[in-house]
Formats: C-alpha cells, structure tokens, sequence
C-alpha cells in the first residue's frame, strides 16, 4: 500500500520533491507484547489504535513511563516495535532515557515526551536494526526545562523520522542532535520542527552524517517563532558528506518569525569530504580510508561523547567501525 508521509509544515514547490515522501509499505497491523526490555516501571495498554504523525495508523501498544524521581534508564527493543510511547517526568527531575533498536522487523513509534517545570530530560536513541523505521518524537516542555534529543542513526533500508518539539514554557529548550549513516540503496529522510512561544526560550538542531553508494537523504529543518516568544533564540546546521558520487542528499532549513526581538541562524553543508584536508592527514601516514575515518571521527565523536554510560559510547564506535569496513 501507498503511504505519503512526512509532510513538512511549510509548502515548497513540488519540483523540489521536499513536501513528503511516498513510500509502498506493507505495515504490521497489532503488536500486543510487552515492548521494551530492561526496565519494569512501564504500564502497557495492548491492541490501541495509533494514529503516527508521519501520516498512517495502525494498532499496537501504548505504553506509559512515569518519572517521579531523577534516574537512568536504557530499555532495549530486538524483535520490532509498534508503539506509543509516553513519557511524563515530573516537575524538578534530572533524567536519561537510552532506547536501543536491533533486529530485523519493524520500528513503529511515536514517543511523546512531556516535560514538567524545571526538569531536564536527555532521550538517547540508539538504532542499530536492519529494519524499517518509522518514529515520530514530540515534546512538550514547560518552563525553565529542557528536553535532549540526541538521535544515533547508523542503520536500516528504510528511516523516516518527525520530530515536533514546542517550547511552551518560559526559558524552555529543545535540543536535537543527530548522526546518521547511510550507504548502498539505504534510504533516509528527516522531518523537524521546533515551535517557541515561551519566552527567552531555546533550541537548537545539529544533524551530520555519511552517504556513500546510492543512498539518499532528505532533511526539513524548521524553526518556528510565535508571536509573543521574545528574547528566544533558535538554530539550526546540517552537514552531509557524500562519498559516492551517486549519493543523493536534499536539504531544506526554514526559519519562520512572528516576533521581532529573536535570533534566528540555519546553515547548511553538503558535499565531498575537503581534498586538502584528506591530503594533510594522508601526508601524516595514513592511508585514504585511515584519514576518512579519522575525519569522520572528529565530526561525530563530540555527539557521542554526549552518552554517560562508556559501554554503549563504545558500542556505537564499534558499530560505526564495523559498517566502514
């Protein structure tokens, strides 16, 4: 079945093929087990409709995590997921959440993360699957919190991602980060938006990432500024380095202001990897794929190095690793 997902929240012309995606997808219809490995406060509603921000409903679980004390969490999904994902973390709260994805089926998710007063959420999200992916994230962050989206994409044919996040609150942030590795006919594309209305709010959405062989890659990147968030500041830059010349990368940053007194900055990269820059480093002693490597290791390291826990940092290392060889 034909299924036109992602739609951005601001029109382009169609000649750009930005607008969404058409994807012939056959969908899992339920899922009723327990979704998430490694943490037993989760409360499970099983056979629920879910209706996707990306564009399709289906059925699955709806699973809820409440967050009444500051504490970290690392829940692993291995056989395929269809799922809502709630989490409310409660006012004054400091807290990790790591998901990791493996295996072979499915990856359906929204997970809606909602943020009370003077809170501090990091979501570390961690996909190492073969399969099809398809997850929504939205936060709602009230003030003076600040909610962390650190996205470490390194495998799947097919990964669509949304990601909706409102400030609403005076002197909330949102943060996304995002790595992400794609090769041979691997496919990704990348839908975010971040609406400030509170005041002296934050954000910011930093993406890099590798295309080699003929994977492509669209990113849609919009900041929004509602009238009446004054003092707010948003960013956003995106860097793609393609090493095939079949490679396709599409970007698309949009900065949208109803409000005077803002700062607001997007940029944009994409490309082949500098010459002189491969030459220096070759001159060192290296060999080509040593200095891609090494290259490729600085612009990712300072987004992994984000991660507390050093077995999953060198999990991730070692999975990155393992795909350039």
């Amino acid at each position: 079945m034909k299924y036109i997902l992602n739609e951005t929240p601001i029109r382009t012309t169609n000649s750009f093929r930005m607008n969404n995606i058409t994807l012939d997808l056959e969908l899992p219809t339920s899922t009723s087990f327990k979704s998430f490995n490694g943490y037993e406060g989760i409360r499970y509603e099983y056979d629920k409709e879910i209706k996707s921000p990306l564009g399709f409903t289906t059925k699955g679980t709806y699973a809820y995590i409440d967050i009444n004390k500051s504490k970290d969490i690392t829940l692993e999904c291995n056989s395929g997921i269809i799922c809502n994902t709630i989490i409310n973390v409660d006012k004054n709260i400091d807290t990790t959440i790591t998901i990791k994805y493996t295996g072979d089926n499915y990856n359906i998710q929204n997970i809606i993360v909602n943020a009370s007063e003077n809170s501090n959420i990091t979501m570390n999200y961690i996909n190492m699957s073969n399969a099809i992916s398809l997850i929504s994230f939205e936060n709602k962050v009230e003030a003076n919190s600040t909610v962390t989206h650190n996205l470490y994409d390194l495998s799947g044919n097919i990964r669509v991602y949304k990601y909706n996040s409102d400030n609403a609150g005076d002197n909330s942030s949102s943060y996304l980060n995002n790595i992400y590795l794609a090769d041979n006919q691997e496919m990704l594309d990348m839908n975010y938006y971040i609406s400030h209305r509170g005041k002296s709010s934050n954000s910011n959405i930093n993406v890099v990432g590798l295309l080699d062989g003929e994977a492509k890659k669209s990113f849609k990147g919009t900041i929004d500024f509602i009238e009446g968030c004054s003092k707010s500041v948003g960013k956003e830059k995106e860097e793609s380095i393609c090493l095939s010349d079949k490679a396709v990368s599409s970007s698309m940053p949009v900065l949208l202001c109803h409000e005077e007194d803002v700062e607001g900055a997007h940029g944009v990269a994409n490309g082949k990897i500098d010459e002189d820059t491969l030459f220096y480093i070759e001159s060192r002693g290296l060999n080509k794929e040593e200095s891609i490597n090494l290259i490729l290791q600085s612009k990712f390291n300072k987004y992994i190095e984000l991660i507390k826990d050093e077995s999953i940092k060198e999990e991730i290392w070692n999975y990155i690793n393992k795909r350039g060889q």
